[in-house]
């Protein structure tokens, strides 16, 4: 199977199934996390691109995707406030991460350590004031950060 739209929360076990791209619509959960990522994607092994976009999503907990190899994770137009460190932790595959359209204002300095090789870090449409606190330091795979839209005021000037 290639693709996998999930119109509400599912019950079901999508034990060793491999998608190209899940796309989870009319998402009832506030946050993702391990206990729900467990629950709705229960032995999913393998989702090229997770889209829970345009959903009501307001924090990514610690160790959300954890043993679920993504490559594309879209978690754009929600509500996020913030995201803890460790969010993404086994993520190295990761290549885009879209937080675009939340209501970001800080990222934790760790928050992206497990993505070092992201070539795309999408967070546009937020409300982010500060550009130093976005932790860029371990993307040495960074080919494009979209910052626009924000309400950025202080620039670090950044020291090697």
């Amino acid at each position: 199977m290639r693709e996998l739209e999930l119109l509400t929360s599912p019950g079901t076990n999508l034990q060793k199934l491999i998608f190209k791209c899940l796309l989870v619509i009319n998402c009832h959960y506030k946050f993702l996390s391990r206990g729900v990522y467990n629950f709705v994607f229960l032995g999913l092994r393998y989702a090229e691109k997770l889209d829970v976009a345009e959903n009501l999503i307001t924090e990514i907990q610690k160790r959300a995707f954890v043993e679920l190899y993504l490559v594309v994770v879209n978690v754009s137009h929600n509500a996020l406030t913030s995201i803890e460190v460790g969010s993404f932790e086994n993520c190295a595959n990761m290549t885009v991460l879209d937080l675009s359209y939340n209501n970001i204002t800080k990222i934790p300095r760790l928050a992206f350590d497990s993505i070092s090789y992201a070539a795309n870090l999408l967070l546009q449409y937020n409300q982010i004031e500060d550009f130093s606190t976005i932790p860029l330091a371990n993307m040495s795979g960074l080919q494009v950060l979209n910052v626009s839209h924000n309400a950025i005021n202080v620039i670090a000037r950044y020291e090697n």
